[in-house]
């Protein structure tokens, strides 16, 4: 095979004679297996990412009915309504750190 034609069929043109030059495989075959497997890909991944989120999800829930449990077993949960909405809102006020160095210090 010459220079030529080993350029003429790296880049798809015809040969001397006129026939198609065929690299073998077909590049447009190529093309589209590759690209449905991209594709699929894709869709593995995003789904993926749904099922994570979807873990993501569960995990904020548990531990936000974990927190609620610890909550109900602490001392708040004796104390009555009134003085209970009293101290969060002052815990509000303060805010949490302020609240803990407090209670620390004391």
């Amino acid at each position: 095979m010459s220079l030529r034609h080993g350029l003429c069929a790296a880049i798809g043109f015809q040969d001397l004679l006129g026939q198609d030059i065929n690299l073998g495989g077909g590049a447009a075959s190529g093309s589209d297996e590759m690209a449905n497997s991209v594709e699929q890909e894709r869709a593995a991944i995003e789904a993926d990412e749904k099922k994570l989120a979807d873990r993501r999800k569960k995990l904020v829930e548990r531990e936000q009915t974990e927190r609620q449990k610890a909550i109900g077993k602490s001392v708040l949960a004796r104390v009555d309504r009134d003085r209970l909405e009293k101290l969060l809102a002052r815990m509000k006020e303060l805010g949490v750190d302020e609240v803990e160095r407090r209670l620390h210090s004391a």
